[in-house]
């Protein structure tokens, strides 16, 4: 997500809304980064950006935001 993710929403995003916030929703995988991962937290900064990451809750379709237009 450092490497790839941060740099293409910095490409995308608009220098106007550098100050909103980001919100990134991923899957309980344990492979994914920690919600609370400091060096990500780090790195966004550095760019300028207030990304909080958020974790889908497990096996619940009705909260599951990505998969809302499947069900």
């Amino acid at each position: 997500m450092i490497e790839k993710l941060i740099p293409a929403i910095k490409w995308k995003w608009s220098a106007e809304n550098i100050d909103s916030p980001i919100l990134i929703q991923q899957d309980n995988v344990k492979t994914y980064i920690n919600v609370n991962d400091v060096e990500f937290y780090q790195v966004a900064k550095q760019y300028g950006f207030n990304i909080h990451l958020m974790c889908q809750p497990p096996n619940s379709p009705d909260m599951n935001v990505l998969d809302l237009g499947f069900f």
